[in-house]
């Protein structure tokens, strides 16, 4: 049987295609991310480095471990995640979060790794922002919206909601889920 030869253009369109499949995340629920942490940490960003890791960009960064909520508290932590710049290069992975020093944030930290050590890739990342009325730390989801409930996460946002009119938790409030959470995981 003679062979056929595939255009290079379609292998390289079949290739995209699987590395374009390989960054959809499903949102995991609120119960999912807690089971799936090793480590659920309170953290401020204090620095990151990137460097070529064969032919791939990585990207450590360090944080200052303020609190842990589940696992081992640790003074510090580095976490490695896939993509950043060295030198005039860059690889931007979708769903890998960037941080900037200063950054406070809860993390849901998974055991396996891969392109993000945050379960969920950007869904384990939680920003903290300090509410400038009542001076009380408030709970982001990872792209900036305000977390009302954890009941919604894993869920699509409603889009008629304008969530500026609504309180986000406090870090308190969602401590207190999270330790909820942790009493009914086997």
């Amino acid at each position: 049987m003679p062979m056929r030869r595939i255009p290079v253009a379609l292998c390289i369109t079949m290739l995209w295609c699987q590395l374009v499949a390989a960054t959809v995340v499903i949102p995991p629920t609120f119960e999912q991310l807690v089971s799936r942490s090793r480590t659920i940490l309170v953290v401020e960003t204090v620095g990151q480095v990137s460097e070529w890791l064969g032919a791939r960009i990585v990207t450590h960064v360090t944080f200052r471990v303020l609190d842990a909520w589940k696992g081992e508290r640790v003074a510090q932590l580095v976490l490695t995640f896939l993509g950043g710049t060295v030198g005039n290069r860059t690889l931007r992975i979708d769903g890998v979060p960037a941080f900037t020093p200063g950054d406070r944030d809860v993390l849901f930290v998974d055991a396996a790794g891969g392109a993000s050590p945050l379960v969920g890739f950007m869904h384990g990342r939680f920003p903290v922002i300090r509410d400038s009325v009542t001076g009380t730390e408030r709970v982001l989801t990872f792209d900036g919206r305000p977390l009302l409930t954890t009941a919604a996460l894993g869920r699509a946002p409603l889009p008629s909601l304008d969530q500026r009119l609504f309180r986000a938790l406090s870090i308190d409030e969602l401590r207190n889920l999270v330790d909820d959470q942790l009493r009914v995981i086997p």
